[in-house]
């Protein structure tokens, strides 16, 4: 039996959907459901995006661009704001402790027994 690949999303979204008052263990049917109706929201979110991108005459869409997309609804903007924000953070904290790994292995271990002649 040929095992079907998972979509990215299919993991997460009974959590959320729990989460969010559904049974524990959704119905793979509402599963996939929710997750054509996320895909399509991300597309429209996205597509509106590479608009506001060429408006600008940029060819690439960055994080402001998918922010402006909803400049309009407060709330949606104040949390998409902070999870760019967040998702810098993480960034960065990565990048500073991986850093931090290469500084110590680039270092001579000390040894207890000094230099030698």
């Amino acid at each position: 039996m040929a095992s079907r690949k998972r979509s990215f999303m299919e993991a997460g979204l009974p959590p959320m959907m729990y989460g969010y008052g559904d049974v524990r263990v959704p119905d793979s049917r509402s599963v996939k459901l929710v997750e054509s109706m996320v895909e399509e929201h991300l597309q429209d979110v996205l597509k509106s995006a590479v608009e506001k991108a060429r408006w600008q005459g940029r060819s690439s869409v960055d994080d402001m661009h998918v922010l402006l997309t909803t400049k309009n609804d407060p709330k949606r903007f104040a949390k998409l704001d902070h999870l760019i924000k967040m998702n810098e953070t993480i960034k960065d904290t990565k990048d500073a402790h991986k850093k931090v790994l290469e500084v110590k292995k680039a270092k001579p271990s000390r040894g207890g027994n000094g230099p030698k002649d």
